[in-house]
Order: C-alpha cells, then structure tokens, then sequence
C-alpha cells in the first residue's frame, strides 16, 4: 500500500502538525530555529512515539557546503532567516546548522510520489522547488509562500494543472472551528492553512493564477497550492468580494505590524 507521506519545510513550531498527521501516514517536519524543534517535540510526544511525525533539525542551503549559518530573531520567530541583518544585527543569534538537501530527505523517507510538499521559508523557496524540480520529484500537492518573482517561476516549471491561493493574513476568517470529518482545526494567520481538496476557495487554471495574483497583489503574503487531482474552474480568485475591503486592509495594516515588531 503507498505510504502517505507530508513534508513541512519550514514547519515552525508545529502548527499544522496535528493536521497534517490526521491525514496521512507520516509528517516529517524540518526547521532551521533549533528551539522551535524543542516545542514541537514536546507538543507531538505521542505522534513521536507512534513514528506519525518525526521532527529534523537543519538548515535548507542552495550552497555546496555541509554547514552554513542561520539567524534567529531574538523578538521575532517568524523574522529568523538565512540572510543577516547589518541594520539591527544584535536582534539576531547566529547559529551553525547542518545544511539539508531537499531531494535526498524525501527519497530517504518515500518509495512513492509524496502527497504534499509544504514550502514555507522567508526567501530561499525556490531553492527546494529547484533541488526538487531538478531531481523530478513532483509531489500530488504542493504550496509555496510566494513573496517574489523567483518562486512563482520555478513552481511554473512543474506544469500543474490546478492552482490556489491562500491569503496568509486572513487564514483564521476561512479556517478557524474548521470541520473536515469530524474533527475540528483552528488555523492561525501564520499558517499556510489547509491544503487539497479542504481549501475553500476554487482551483483555477495558470491563466486564472496569474489574473488572481494581478487581483490580490495588495496581499502582504500568500501561499499558492498546486495540483494535477483537482478540476480547474475558469474564475479569478478575488479575496476582496470574499472577506470585504475595509476588514481586509484593517487585517493587513495588523499583520505587517506584526510582522516587523522586533526587526
């Protein structure tokens, strides 16, 4: 029987993990913030134990080096990053991680197409979608957080079928009490939600991705979902009809305050 296996790259401390686990065999969850992986092992105990969910702590690198540096923020979690900061340097900790090749993790932990690959990883990306691309895995769900040109072009190159967006900033509105088969999840506007056939808003066509994008380029972030197992419809995604103009940018007025509080 195949094996369901989801990986979480850029995983946090855990907050699609519950989730995750409920809808496939195993969730293998890689970050870079060696306390976040604390949290999260102490979270999953018993996910741990039953091998549903096995935490890796290491750093996603595009160079040809077996370590390389990552910066924690230390008021920030969501603002640690590969890159260093020269402007506000003594909000960081530099720390040396054991770098991680996308391609060998998951052909070390999956004989067959992984179902979902989620990317979430403050401006390095395209660097899993290329590794990926590069070694012909192509898993029947992807997503990445898309914040520049670079991710939208290399996730262009796996030729889906079906695209969706998940507006980051507004994840709690769609998916807080969120009911799939009797069980309830709560996702946070940190999170990339939902993933497949549980997202809400309608697939659409790569020429209906980018007059979507066009439409919701005011977002402050977003997640894009790719997949070849659900039907395209020919419709724009406007998540201005769905949520409202004035709540929305009330929303995103909050959301990038949050997110430069303690840069």
């Amino acid at each position: 029987m195949k094996k369901k296996v989801i990986y979480d790259f850029g995983m946090h401390d855990g907050q699609n993990i519950e989730y995750f686990s409920n809808f496939s065999d195993l969730v293998i969850g890689i970050d870079a913030n060696p306390e976040l992986i604390k949290i999260a092992k102490n979270k999953f105990k018993k996910e741990i134990k039953s091998k549903k969910v096995q935490f890796i702590n290491g750093l996603i690198s595009g160079k040809k080096k077996n370590y390389d540096y990552f910066y924690v923020n230390k008021k920030n979690d969501f603002l640690s990053s590969v890159f260093s900061s020269s402007s506000n340097y003594e909000n960081f900790k530099k720390i040396k991680l054991k770098t991680i090749n996308p391609s060998k993790l998951i052909k070390k932990y999956s004989k067959d197409k992984p179902l979902y690959i989620k990317i979430d990883l403050e401006g390095i990306d395209y660097i899993v979608l290329e590794n990926l691309f590069k070694n012909k895995i192509r898993p029947e769900y992807l997503s990445v957080e898309c914040h520049n040109f670079n991710v939208l072009l290399s996730l262009m190159k796996f030729k889906y079928k079906s695209y969706n967006i998940s507006p980051g900033i507004k994840m709690k509105k769609f998916y807080n009490n969120f009911k799939i088969k009797n069980k309830v999840f709560n996702f946070t506007n940190e999170t990339s939600g939902p993933f497949g056939k549980h997202i809400t808003t309608p697939w659409v066509t790569e020429d209906y991705l980018f007059q979507s994008l066009l439409t919701n380029r005011f977002l402050n972030w977003f997640d894009i979902h790719a997949t070849d197992s659900i039907v395209p419809q020919k419709k724009i995604i406007d998540f201005k009809n769905e949520i409202g103009i004035k709540e929305f940018f009330l929303s995103l007025k909050s959301s990038i305050n949050h997110r430069i509080k303690g840069a």
